[in-house]
C-alpha cells in the first residue's frame, strides 16, 4: 500500500524520475570513455524508459509516451546491433595494436580546446606512434612539437621560410620529423619551415591562424616567401563544420561582401561533448554521413573562399609571397572552385607519376596517409618548383 501510495505522489515520482535520468547519463558517459559499444547506451535507454513508465503508471498519457519510446529505442538498439555486426572495415582478419604515447590520453598530445584553431598541438610535446598489425610491427614514429606549438622543422641557415597549412597529410602522420613533404621541401630548398598543419585541419585553421596573428608571431622575423596549403575533397565539409572531432572549431560564414567572415565556432563546448559522444553511434553516423552530401554545394563555396581570403591576407602580409595549392585527388568540385578564384593549383599527379594507377603503393598500411615514399616524391617536387619560381621574375599582374 506504501508503493502505491508514492506511485501516486508527484513529490515522490519527480526526484526520483530525475535520478534515475542523471545515473543514465553518468553510466552513459562511461560507457563511452570505455569505448564500449554504443548499443549499451540504447539498451540502458530501453530499461530507463521502462522504469520510468512503471513511475508514472498512475498517469495514463505520461506512461503511454514512455512506453511508445521504450518500443522505438528497442527498434534503435535492434538497428544499432544490426549495423555493428553488418559493418566491415579495411582492418577486418587483421589484428592492430597501436601503442605509444600518441594513444595514450593520460599523456597530453594537444589542447584539446583552442579559441583559435579549436584544438591545436601542445607546444614541447613528444609522442610516440607505434602500429602492429598481426604482430609485425608497421610503424614507429615519433611527433615531435616545437616551442611554438607547431611540428618541427628543418633548421636551415635561412631568413626565408616557407608557410605549409593542411591537415594530417601535410602534418606527416604516420611519420617521422624528417620523412614529411614539408621538411623534405624545406631541406631541397634550404629555407625554414612553418608547419601550421594538424590532425583533421581543414581551412578554415588556416584562414583563422592568418586572422588571430598565430602565423605571424610564429614567422616573427622570417621572410615568407611561400604558402603551401594542401587540400583533399574533404576538406570543404570541415569547413563547413560537419565533422565529428571539430565541433569547437572556427566558423565562417560568407557575408554580403562575398568575404568569409569568422562567427564564433561550431558548437559551445558542452554540444561538443555531446555531439561527439553520439557520433560513435552507428545509426546516428549513417545517418549524419547521408546528411553531409546535401551540403556539398554551400561547403565547397564556403572552402574556396575561405582559401582566397587566406591568400589575399598573407599577400597584404607578406608582399611577393607565392601562394599555392597542392590537391591530393581528383580535379573536383573542390578542385574547380579553387582555381576559379585564380589561384595556381598542383595536382598530386604531377608529383606522383603513377599515383591515379597504384595509389595503394604510396600509402601507409591499414592507414590510408602518404608514406615515406609519396612524401619523399612530394617534398621534392614542390621544393623544385619554389627553387624555379624563385629564380624566374614574376609576370607582370595584368
Amino acid at each position: 500500500m506504501k508503493l502505491d501510495k508514492l506511485l501516486k505522489s508527484k513529490t515522490f515520482i519527480i526526484p526520483t524520475s530525475l535520478i534515475l535520468i542523471f545515473a543514465y547519463i553518468t553510466v552513459s558517459a562511461g560507457i563511452r570513455l570505455k569505448s564500449w559499444p554504443f548499443f549499451l547506451i540504447f539498451l540502458l535507454g530501453i530499461i530507463l524508459l521502462a522504469a520510468l513508465a512503471f513511475l508514472w503508471r498512475k498517469f495514463k498519457a505520461i506512461k503511454i509516451i514512455l512506453v511508445n519510446l521504450a518500443v522505438l529505442m528497442f527498434f534503435i538498439t535492434a538497428i544499432e546491433i544490426f549495423l555493428g555486426l553488418t559493418e566491415k572495415s579495411k582492418e577486418d582478419g587483421v589484428k592492430l595494436e597501436k601503442k605509444g604515447s600518441y594513444y595514450d590520453i593520460t599523456r597530453k598530445y594537444s589542447i584539446p580546446y583552442d579559441e583559435t584553431f579549436g584544438y591545436r598541438p601542445l607546444p614541447g610535446a613528444n609522442s610516440e606512434d607505434i602500429v602492429i598489425a598481426d604482430g609485425k610491427k608497421i610503424r614507429e614514429v615519433t611527433y615531435t612539437i616545437a616551442q611554438d606549438g607547431w611540428r618541427i622543422g628543418p633548421q636551415e641557415k635561412s631568413d626565408n621560410c616557407i608557410l605549409f597549412f593542411g591537415g594530417s597529410m601535410t602534418f606527416g602522420e604516420g611519420l617521422n620529423n624528417d620523412e614529411t613533404f614539408a621538411w623534405i621541401c624545406g631541406k631541397k630548398t634550404g629555407n625554414r619551415v612553418n608547419n601550421f598543419s594538424f590532425h583533421g585541419y581543414g581551412p578554415h585553421q588556416m584562414l583563422s591562424g592568418i586572422e588571430s596573428g598565430e602565423v605571424a608571431k610564429c614567422v616573427g622575423k622570417l621572410k615568407a616567401k611561400y604558402a603551401i596549403y594542401t587540400a583533399i575533397p574533404y576538406h570543404p565539409e570541415r569547413s563547413a563544420g560537419l565533422t565529428m572531432w571539430d565541433a569547437y572549431g572556427p566558423k565562417y560564414e560568407i557575408a554580403d561582401d562575398g568575404k568569409p567572415h569568422r562567427n564564433g565556432k561550431f558548437m559551445s563546448k558542452y554540444a561538443g561533448y555531446i555531439f561527439k559522444g553520439i557520433y560513435s553511434s552507428k545509426l546516428f553516423i549513417r545517418l549524419f554521413n547521408a546528411y553531409v552530401p546535401l551540403k556539398r554545394e554551400h561547403s565547397v563555396k564556403l572552402a574556396a573562399a575561405i582559401v582566397a581570403r587566406s591568400a589575399e591576407l598573407l599577400e597584404q602580409k607578406y608582399p611577393g609571397i607565392k601562394f599555392m595549392v597542392f590537391y591530393w585527388g581528383e580535379d573536383d568540385d573542390y578542385c574547380k572552385a579553387i582555381k576559379a578564384n585564380g589561384i595556381k593549383v598542383i595536382m598530386v599527379e604531377e608529383a606522383i607519376k603513377d599515383y591515379d594507377k597504384d595509389p595503394e603503393k604510396y600509402k601507409i598500411p591499414y592507414d590510408g596517409h602518404p608514406n615515406s615514399l609519396a612524401a619523399k616524391l612530394v617534398g621534392n617536387y614542390l621544393g623544385q618548383i619554389l627553387k624555379d619560381s624563385g629564380s624566374k621574375p614574376d609576370k607582370e599582374k595584368k
